[in-house]
């Protein structure tokens, strides 16, 4: 999560939506594919579904899903035969037959999305204000978290992703669009998503879509009718920004990304696309500043993911590679470093002080400052420790070992001594590991 920008009586949120991580069940892993159709009803708040899964899974005499446990669920079939289930707090168990290791799946249900969504927020310290899935008019926003569809909980597939929904309203989620069809007064959305390595957020509404290729790269916006004069703008600095974390990093490892409006003040990052509100895209530095932020998460956080068991590492690394580095390339570093030591002063203390390897996500200014300006901090510090080319190896080290892996501090440090030949225990222990 991340401060945009503060203005006078304005603060406008970001965030990398981490997901919790957690090592796979013992055992090989399955080959889970979904096809997954959802019928949205958005005067009602409601969505159907239908999960058709194929998995291979050998030896197992069940497989579990996660799910909203306010949902209801109105049939399992499994090899074309009523299944065996439980669905209690939010666990989905289904009964695997003994014979074969082939099983196909049907998962049908139904259920309200409706978390009341701040249109005029006062608080900004909760980037999604507390909302993690709500089905409206005016668009539609259903988190990971908030258990819109069938999810493992020890392994990830693929998923073949439809969205039906009213005329006009698209789709949209981390992935490669298949197209948009409208007939007989419905909306098709179509996505592949080969890399479901992590769950799944969804986004709809009134969009109008524009793409522009960058080489091989393609950046697109999901922009409804009053924001398409800002659509070029963003096309073309996705563009740059794209190329910038290429040449810093490595190859961009999505389909695509795409800007999309939201319709109430959100900053979201999600692997391939980023989640704005319309009056946030609206702001003219967000393009300058939180926009880049927000595509750097493709590479960390969303690219090279987070070990949460040492905390997140990625903000402060991103605040470092996007935030910082814009303006230090204008000959302004210094006065941001100089910010983030005032802000540690006056908003950090014995009271609340804690350690970079605690640090989750933003709920206030002093987490936020620990986090981002803190975590910034130490990048800092350990590029002028191994040296600038040392410093930008490294990091396209991490990024080609790991890329779709979970990682942790102490990884981010073996990369560091590795490339560096130097010990950097007292280092990563007094500032990553240490309180103040």
């Amino acid at each position: 999560m991340k401060i945009l920008q503060t203005l006078p009586g304005l603060a406008i949120l970001g965030a990398l939506w981490v997901w919790t991580w957690a090592a796979p069940a013992v055992g090989d892993p399955p080959d889970l594919r979904h096809q997954l159709t959802v019928t949205l009803e958005p005067e009602k708040h409601t969505l159907h579904a239908v999960d058709t899964v194929q998995l291979s899974l050998t030896g197992q005499s069940r497989i579990e899903f996660e799910l909203a446990d306010h949902l209801t669920i109105e049939s399992v079939r499994v090899d074309e035969k009523a299944g065996s289930y439980t669905f209690t707090n939010g666990r989905l168990r289904i009964a695997l037959p003994d014979a074969g290791d082939e099983h196909r799946l049907r998962i049908a249900y139904h259920g309200r999305f409706n978390d009341p969504v701040p249109l005029e927020p006062l608080n900004t310290d909760n980037p999604g204000f507390g909302v993690t899935g709500t089905i409206q008019p005016q668009g539609v926003m259903l988190l990971a978290g908030a258990g819109w569809y069938p999810e493992s909980t020890d392994w990830h597939g693929a998923f073949e992703l439809t969205v039906n929904a009213p005329e006009g309203m698209l789709a949209v989620t981390a992935g490669k669009p298949l197209g948009h069809i409208t007939e007989n007064g419905r909306t098709q959305s179509r996505w592949s998503i080969q890399k479901a390595w992590r769950a799944l957020s969804l986004a709809a509404g009134p969009y109008q879509v524009s793409t522009r290729r960058f080489g091989r790269l393609t950046a697109a916006t999901y922009f409804s009718k009053p924001l398409q004069h800002l659509s070029s703008d963003y096309l073309e600095a996705t563009g740059r920004y794209l190329q910038l974390y290429e040449s810093l990093f490595g190859p961009y490892a999505f389909d695509q990304f795409a800007v999309v409006e939201n319709f109430f003040p959100t900053g979201y990052g999600f692997p391939s696309f980023t989640l704005m509100g319309g009056q946030v895209l609206k702001l003219p530095f967000i393009l300058h500043t939180s926009l880049g932020h927000e595509i750097a998460h493709c590479w960390w956080g969303n690219g090279v993911l987070v070990d949460p068991s040492q905390g997140n590492w990625s903000e402060g690394l991103t605040t470092y590679v996007a935030d910082y580095l814009y303006k230090e390339r204008q000959g302004e570093g210094r006065d941001r470093r100089l910010q983030w030591l005032r802000n540690y002063a006056g908003l950090v203390n014995a009271d609340n002080d804690f350690s970079l390897s605690r640090f989750s996500g933003r709920t206030d200014p002093a987490t936020r400052t620990v986090g981002y300006d803190k975590g910034a901090m130490v990048f800092h510090m350990l590029r002028q420790t191994v040296g600038d080319d040392i410093f930008w190896q490294s990091l396209r080290d991490i990024y080609a070992r790991h890329r779709f892996e979970a990682i942790t501090w102490s990884d981010i440090r073996a990369a560091f001594e590795q490339r560096s030949g130097l010990s950097l225990e007292r280092f990563f222990q007094q500032w990553v590991f240490n309180a103040g």
